[in-house]
């Protein structure tokens, strides 16, 4: 089935896709992003740590910028959380 039949099928998916299709392309976000961000993500799970080890050194961020509030706003903090706890069960 192609992209119009889906979408067709699913216009709420339809709509979802666009909108983030949309943000991604404002934003400039790129495939090849947002597959180091899944690898970091998954490194961090099979070997968690803090949540400030994960931001400051798994990915990169000087400690006195403000990537703690920004990531923890976005939701990272929560994500991490889970990531922690899936390993320890």
């Amino acid at each position: 089935m192609d992209q119009a039949g889906y979408d067709r099928l699913f216009p709420e998916q339809a709509k979802l896709r666009e909108k983030a299709q949309n943000e991604r392309e404002k934003l400039g976000i790129t495939i090849e992003q947002v597959a180091w961000i899944t690898r970091k993500l998954k490194e961090h799970m099979h070997d968690p740590g803090t949540f400030r080890y994960l931001i400051y050194t798994e990915l990169g961020f000087p400690q006195e910028s403000d990537a703690y509030a920004v990531l923890m706003e976005a939701g990272l903090m929560e994500i991490h959380n889970h990531l922690v706890d899936w390993k320890q069960e």
